[in-house]
């Protein structure tokens, strides 16, 4: 469905962003287009041939995006996870921390990533001076690994982090030993400390840069301004302050599908706000639960969309269901074709930008780095299915396709249907006319769908 709407009015969507005097800008489009030739095998593909009984398999090519597709995105998540496990965490405790920022520090820091990065590093410092006095260690260091998360359930642009903390801090004695210390039981009051220490580090970090006046209110500057022709800025503006950016409902906040509210709840354990961030820290995973911090890291690396929880009217809109309800009892955004892609649009993230950061013992410069995290996982002991020339070094993040589907929903992916044995790449084809002289031979329709025209908006045709 997701490919049905971007196909039927993408084509719509620039133009009119294009007509507002705005233009989309390249690495969006990017992102959109190049969705809609993910998996299609008339773009391109890696054909599979079993040396056995000669069956044949074929592979498609992916987009590569990291912004939506749910393909492209889920092995992103599931290969992130399996690094991280693998080769980053060592068998110790693990915690979660969750800051959500402020509704004013939101646009700007989903747009400035020096800035973002700036207010991260505030974070991480506040949980490192945490965790030193929790512990008795002044020199100790912690290891972490945080994933920027653009979206919300609601899939509107919506920053915050998540930040996978080792439960205690790691120290090098003089003998050369590292050891780690493992912190106490932590309590609702720590992580009420906690918040109000990255509240007062943020607050002193944006009056150094002149972001705040008097009354501590963040100030509005030009680059706030869209003037500059960018409409991924619209949109983000928008989706950010849940409203409508294009459209006969631009300005308005989205239809939506309420049930009946819920009562107000407190909030949960080891859960605390200071100043409108709001910090929470209850999720831990036991040292040696190998398979819990793997699944902790797959739902944090997670794409923004899944195909479970997207329908359509009769009409052709797009309904949103949230994974829970609001508070007020909303359950789902109903959109309309352009209202979904401009959410899609702005949470694209912008090119350079990283979205994985590692702190403490786990950064690349570290000097305990070495001596904490694991040893890469011996090679398998079977046949390669790429040749000895193009094989990935085994000090690689990059996971073999085949062995992450056996990772993760133990599919074979390299074997043969018919008789079981190995399947190696005999070719890989690319271009118009090699493509469809390979899929003739194997009795495989060519063709791939057409991007539809752009059509005229409702009130025109009207």
């Amino acid at each position: 469905m997701l490919f049905e709407v971007l196909d039927e009015h993408l084509a719509t969507f620039l133009d009119e962003t294009e007509a507002s005097g705005r233009s989309v800008p390249r690495w969006v489009r990017a992102e959109l287009t190049d969705y809609l030739a993910c998996g299609i095998v008339r773009h391109g593909f890696t054909l599979l041939r079993c040396l056995g009984c000669r069956t044949s398999r074929v592979v498609a090519f992916s987009c590569k995006g990291r912004a939506f597709c749910p393909s492209c995105c889920g092995r992103r998540m599931n290969s992130t996870a399996a690094h991280l496990v693998d080769r980053v965490f060592p068998r110790v405790p693990v915690r979660q921390w969750v800051l959500s920022l402020p509704f004013a520090l939101r646009f700007r820091l989903a747009w400035d990533g020096e800035l973002c990065g700036a207010v991260l590093a505030s974070f991480i410092g506040a949980l490192q001076a945490f965790y030193r006095a929790h512990t008795g260690q002044p020199s100790g260091q912690v290891g972490a690994v945080t994933f920027q998360q653009l979206f919300g359930s609601s899939m509107g642009a919506n920053l915050h982090f998540h930040s996978l903390v080792t439960d205690g801090l790691f120290t090098l004695d003089a003998a050369g030993v590292v050891t780690f210390h493992p912190a106490p039981a932590l309590t609702t009051a720590d992580v009420q400390a906690v918040v109000d220490e990255v509240h007062r580090r943020v607050v002193r970090l944006l009056r150094r840069r002149g972001l705040l006046d008097e009354a501590d209110e963040l100030l509005q500057h030009d680059e706030d301004v869209e003037t500059d022709g960018d409409a991924q800025r619209v949109l983000l503006g928008a989706s950010v302050a849940g409203r409508v950016a294009l459209g006969l409902r631009a300005g308005k906040r989205p239809r939506a599908l309420r049930g009946p509210p819920r009562p107000h709840r407190p909030l949960p354990p080891r859960c605390a706000v200071a100043g409108g961030f709001n910090l929470h820290a209850d999720v831990r995973v036991a040292a040696h639960d190998v398979q819990a911090l793997e699944r902790l890291c797959r739902y944090i690396a997670r794409p923004p969309i899944s195909h479970d929880r997207l329908s359509r009217t009769p009409e052709g809109d797009v309904v949103l269901t949230f994974k829970r309800a609001w508070d007020d009892g909303t359950r789902a955004h109903v959109l309309t074709p352009l209202e979904f892609i401009a959410r899609l649009a702005a949470i694209v993230p912008r090119p350079r930008r990283h979205l994985l950061h590692l702190h403490g013992v786990f950064a690349p410069a570290a000097s305990l780095r070495s001596r904490v995290v694991p040893a890469p996982p011996p090679a398998p002991g079977r046949q390669p299915l790429l040749p000895p020339s193009v094989l990935v070094p085994r000090d690689s993040r990059w996971i073999p396709w085949s062995d992450l589907l056996w990772r993760v929903f133990e599919v074979k992916g390299r074997e043969c249907p018919s008789c079981g044995l190995p399947m190696t790449v005999h070719a890989v084809v690319q271009g118009v006319w090699a493509t469809r002289r390979v899929l003739a031979s194997l009795a495989r329709p060519s063709t791939a769908p057409h991007l539809l025209r752009a059509r005229a908006p409702p009130a025109a045709t009207a």
